[in-house]
């Protein structure tokens, strides 16, 4: 409701000056527009000749309330080699600054896309005292140009933890030089902050996405925080059945849409810490919600479950000064990889089925032709440190594990040693081909028992270092015994 006292008028009055100041006298210009009969603009110099010498302005004229004006276009020309840092901003004058006034009338400055031209617009809500000043400011920056070099960028290295992180990025050069910083998902959809976004850009790939447009400051950086989510989930879905309710390693979904080979399943039943993946989609060929998985999982119908997958991000930045040599030039710039957990298993592979494989712990049955025993760590990671091994393996399964497989012949089988193995009958321990698994097998030696009945496989399995991708480590026992 209209209260009595409230005065509305189409068209307001208004006299008011900006002033702007200039370290020489030519160093400002003002060009006004959308001049007419109701519209005047006159300049003047205040304290010409001295170190705080000002030009100033002086609007009159008419406006419609309901619509802000554009009075002037700013034209800010620095000495040559110099430059305008950012975008000026404007206040009231002292007098005025946090009062009724201040709140209702604006006057803004908006940056143009001829270099140092700024478009200055006017409105308020009140009438405002004649003769009103509102101060310009602005940062002339002295003899950079020259130098100009973005010389790296910081974010915490090209690994990013599965769980998500916190990082810390920062563009880091000479004072002042201007960059371009883009941040996108393996969709090239932008994850910049919108607090940070503050202008467009187009991909190499063709995407107009969000973008970083600034400068280095007065100490040559740039820094803002993004938080990296966890891996992205691809579904959520739960078992379907029974089969699992005794532990399984091939289980029917509710839906298994989206879902590939190589994604991480989470739910409660699997330990905090503990790495169980996709193995097999559709094993028999007749269910497209059915898998197999890593390892046996104990769970009942209906039980809940997530699967998510690795990703990655691109950071990329120009820079219409220069990039330093040690910032790459390909597209883009960066890559920061988001992996899953790393599974590494050792198998231990037979034809024959007439003899069983045990740890000490799990037998296999005599028909099965493979015994498997995994391994977990963070991807990327190597664990040559107590530091690194507390704070990226807390939760992992032991890295360093010396076995003794007990091949058992059933009934009157007998085994015999056909060769010692040597680490060369293992596949997949070469890391230049296995995804930067650096794996160390050593004491190996196979060892029969009186009679003949049994063979006692001695191996010791480090693994240095966990890689980027999952791989199988396979033994053929077919090679050591007959």
């Amino acid at each position: 409701m209209k209260k009595f006292n409230e005065i509305i008028v189409a068209n307001k009055k208004y006299n008011f000056s900006l002033v702007i100041p200039t370290t020489n006298r030519d160093g400002v210009t003002v060009t006004h527009v959308e001049r007419n009969e109701q519209y005047t603009l006159e300049s003047s110099i205040e304290n010409g000749g001295f170190s705080n010498e000002q030009s100033v302005f002086n609007f009159v004229g008419i406006f419609n309330t309901k619509r802000k004006i554009q009075v002037a276009t700013v034209v800010i020309d620095p000495a040559s080699g110099n430059k305008i840092l950012g975008t000026p901003t404007i206040n009231i004058e002292k007098l005025y600054r946090g009062t009724k006034i201040d709140d209702d009338t604006n006057v803004e400055v908006v940056l143009t896309d001829t270099a140092n031209t700024y478009k200055l617009f006017y409105s308020s809500k009140s009438v405002i005292p004649e003769g009103i000043r509102f101060i310009l400011s602005y940062s002339e920056i002295i003899n950079v140009a020259k130098n100009d070099e973005i010389t790296r960028v910081s974010f915490g290295g090209t690994t990013i933890k599965q769980s998500g992180e916190r990082r810390n990025i920062t563009v880091i050069g000479t004072p002042y030089t201007p960059f371009e910083l883009t941040l996108v998902d393996s969709d090239n959809n932008s994850t910049l902050p919108t607090s940070v976004a503050n202008s467009t850009t187009i991909l190499n790939t063709g995407e107009e996405v969000p973008s970083i447009s600034s400068s280095t400051d007065s100490n040559g950086r740039y820094s803002f925080i993004y938080n990296f989510p966890r891996t992205p989930r691809i579904i959520k879905t739960a078992i379907n059945g029974s089969m699992a309710a005794s532990g399984a390693t091939k289980i029917i979904f509710d839906d298994l849409t989206g879902v590939e080979v190589g994604d991480k399943l989470y739910m409660k039943q699997i330990p905090t810490g503990k790495c169980i993946k996709v193995i097999t989609l559709n094993p028999d060929g007749d269910n497209v919600n059915e898998c197999t998985v890593s390892e046996s999982i104990t769970a009942a119908d209906d039980a809940p479950v997530q699967f998510r997958r690795s990703t990655f991000y691109n950071l990329n930045i120009t820079s219409t000064s220069t990039l330093n040599s040690s910032i790459p030039t390909t597209y883009p710039t960066y890559t920061l990889n988001q992996f899953s957990d790393t599974l590494v298993k050792l198998r231990l592979k037979k034809t024959p089925t007439d003899y069983t494989v045990s740890d000490g712990t799990t037998t296999g049955g005599a028909s099965d032709t493979t015994f498997d025993y995994c391994f977990y760590g963070a991807a990327n990671y190597s664990v040559n440190s107590r530091a690194i091994r507390r704070s990226r393996y807390s939760n992992s399964q032991e890295n360093n594990v010396s076995f003794q497989f007990v091949l058992d012949g059933v009934g009157v089988k007998t085994l015999s040693i056909t060769k010692q193995p040597t680490k060369g009958d293992f596949t997949n321990i070469d890391p230049t081909k296995n995804g930067g698994n650096e794996i160390r097998i050593t004491n190996l030696k196979a060892v029969s028992s009186a009679g003949g009945g049994i063979v006692t496989l001695f191996i010791n399995f480090y693994i240095y270092k966990f890689g980027t991708e999952d791989v199988t480590v396979e033994l053929d026992l077919d090679t050591i015994v007959s």
